[in-house]
């Protein structure tokens, strides 16, 4: 209590000199002695623990006041040491007591708020020095608990340290992976062990830097990369990914068109969705074995240029649609099916190696591909999808095995430079469209596995001359229009087993003058509108195949023994068979006799060295496949006659 008492009778001097002063703020001039006795004795209460000897010099002021204004600051720094930044406020024109400007620093909060307007109308000037004597207001009463929820709206609105200026790892919400960026460096580490989970497009915790980065490095123990991780990262150039990471997310690095490579470690098994897509930069991709490559994972890589499979297991759709720098690709065999559009609208492709074990190319897998003039199919493959090559205008040639059942609707539609066409034995079905508008094609034969040949299947094929269906034992049709239009077509053979043609499907060429087919075809098909246009309508000039029928007899041979003693003699075919018409091509089978063997491929039979003399007979079996001049025909067996004298 004696405290007190000092210091409210040192209070009443100060307020007394203060008063006394020649300059005097606005704050100073609207408190009143009331006021500030009350302000001086709330912060009395905080002081109690200061020592009692440290308050002597007031009595001394009391005393004397013509001294307190020398005195007074001295006093208040010696006995509130924790406020020494409070008494370092903005000095006055002339020097103030310190028990004043503490006394403003109390209470001006209550006198702004009841006389605001006075305030600011009576000294402007002084208004804006007092103003940070508010802050120091505010944070008093924080200290006093005052101001506890005032306190804590100010930390919930505080921001969250962001990534750029974090100097250590913060975790990666929903895993147990952390990152951290060097700003110095634009570098950003994911590091931990474990998958790392999916983001939307802007959740990833870095986003507000995305733009920012240039660098990604992915520690070891990372087994995942994110849906979305680091879609969009325009500045990311160069990535590196660990041997632990087995799956690389839909989008993760969609539309980083700064990346030129993508470098994929043996251990990754799936790249999903799109997820280099856009990555207008990258230059170069190479893939491990066993990687799933999904839909559009290197759509639209502009400048991807060097692509290398290491026995990757699938191509997914469009997975490299319109990379349009690539020129050379090689598939493996270990991918079984390349996918719909995989490499559709590749506009600098000319080279395209398929690897034995692929079954299946899929639709429109290298469509548009204006500069592909060379691809092979292996005899593996079973399917080719629609338009797998159409608008391949450059590819001068193919050959599809007879593996292949089915050439699918469009397959080479509009590949005009296409003019030589190799279709093997096993083929059933050519679809709608398949070989439309070829400008260089002169022949076609189609083989005798055949079942049905598509609508506009050779539609407007303008240098088609000649069309052969060899003989074969399926009943095939040839549907509306397959050969409609074809301008230069000369001539037709319908085999034995052509048992259906539709309207439209020759007709409209000026010059198709010879047609064969049989009896039986010739009577049921209505010839006025499968060959309408056409001069061997008008002229009724088909040809029966029936009355062409290959006929084939034996001869007899004379060899002399003498020249059996010094070597094996051969004896040509003409000289041991008569085949009627004589242009006829043959298939042979024997087995012969001792000292006796028959050429397969042309029917000729060698004698072989020191065959002793006598005469004997040898049974061949041959057969004619058939053209535009005889029918085709079963096995036949001849008996041929071979005298040694």
């Amino acid at each position: 209590m004696k405290l007190k008492r000092l210091l409210s009778a040192f209070v009443a001097t100060a307020m007394t000199v203060g008063m006394m002063s020649t300059v005097v703020s606005a704050d100073e001039a609207e408190n009143t002695p009331e006021e500030t006795v009350a302000a001086q004795t709330e912060e009395t209460k905080e002081k109690e623990t200061a020592k009692p000897e440290e308050k002597k010099p007031a009595v001394k002021k009391e005393a004397e006041p013509s001294e307190s204004e020398e005195k007074a600051p001295a006093e208040t720094k010696e006995a509130e040491p924790s406020e020494t930044e409070e008494t370092k406020a903005p000095e006055t024109k002339e020097e103030e007591p310190a028990e004043t400007k503490e006394t403003e620093s109390e209470a001006p909060a209550e006198t702004k708020e009841t006389e605001p307007a006075e305030t600011a109308e009576t000294e402007p000037s002084d208004t804006e020095e007092k103003e940070p004597a508010v802050s120091e207001e505010t944070e008093e009463k924080a200290e006093e608990g005052e101001t506890a929820e005032a306190g804590e709206s100010e930390e919930a609105k505080a921001p969250v340290e962001s990534a750029k200026k974090a100097s250590k790892a913060a975790a990666i919400p929903g895993c147990s992976l952390t990152y951290e960026y060097n700003e110095s460096t634009k570098t950003l580490t994911i590091s931990g062990q474990g998958t790392m989970n999916d983001f939307y497009y802007y959740n990833m915790p870095w986003y507000d830097i995305r733009n920012d980065i240039e660098k990604v490095v992915i520690t070891k123990g990372v087994t995942s990369i994110g849906n979305n991780a680091f879609n969009s990262h325009t500045n990311l150039k160069s990535v590196s990914i660990p041997a632990t990471v087995t799956r690389i997310g839909n989008n993760a690095f969609r539309s980083c068109t700064k990346l030129q490579a993508a470098l994929i470690p043996a251990g990754v098994k799936a790249i999903e969705s799109e997820a280099f897509k856009e990555c207008s930069s990258l230059t170069t991709a190479v893939l491990p074995k066993g990687v799933k490559i999904d839909q559009y994972a290197f759509q639209s890589c502009t400048d991807l240029s060097s692509l290398t499979l290491n026995n990757v297991a699938e191509i997914g759709r469009g997975a490299f649609k319109t990379c349009y720098s690539l020129k050379t690709v090689s598939i493996p065999g270990t991918v079984q099916k390349i996918g719909e559009e995989a490499f559709r609208d590749c506009y600098l492709l000319r080279t395209v190696k398929i690897g034995s074990g692929v079954q299946t190319i899929g639709q429109s897998a290298f469509q548009s591909c204006v500069c592909l003039n060379s691809v092979n199919i292996p005899n593996t493959v079973t399917f080719l999808g629609a338009s797998s090559f159409q608008g391949c205008t450059v590819l001068g040639s193919i050959s599809i095995p007879g593996s292949v059942k089915t050439i699918d609707d469009s397959a080479f539609y509009a590949c005009t430079y296409l003019d030589d066409i190799t279709l093997g034995e096993g083929i059933e079905t050519i679809g709608t469209n398949a070989f439309r508008e070829l400008y260089y094609l002169p022949s076609i034969t189609i083989p005798g596995s055949i079942k049905k040949v598509g609508t506009y299947a050779f539609y407007y094929d303008r240098n088609l001359r000649t069309v052969v269906f060899s003989y074969g034992t399926n009943k095939a049709q040839v549907l509306e229009s397959a050969f409609n239009a074809c301008y230069k077509l000369e001539s037709v053979v319908l085999s034995e087993n052509v048992a259906e043609i539709g309207s439209s499907s020759f007709a409209n060429s000026s010059v198709l003058t010879k047609v064969s087919l049989t009896s039986e075809l010739y009577e049921s098909a209505d010839l006025s509108s499968a060959f309408a246009n056409t001069p061997v309508l008008s002229n009724d000039a088909f040809t029966k195949l029936e009355e062409s029928v290959f006929k084939a007899t034996g001869k007899t041979a004379t060899v002399k023994a003498k020249k059996l003693k010094k070597s094996a003699v051969t004896l040509a075919a003409s000289s041991l068979y008569n085949f009627t018409p004589k242009t006829a091509i043959v298939a042979v089978k024997s087995s012969g006799k001792a000292n006796f063997t028959v050429n397969k491929t042309n029917g000729n039979i060698t004698i072989k060295k020191k065959t002793k003399k006598g005469t004997y007979k040898i049974s061949v079996k041959v057969m004619s496949l058939g053209n535009a001049d005889y029918k085709a025909s079963d096995y036949k067996t001849v008996t041929v006659t071979i005298k040694v004298k």
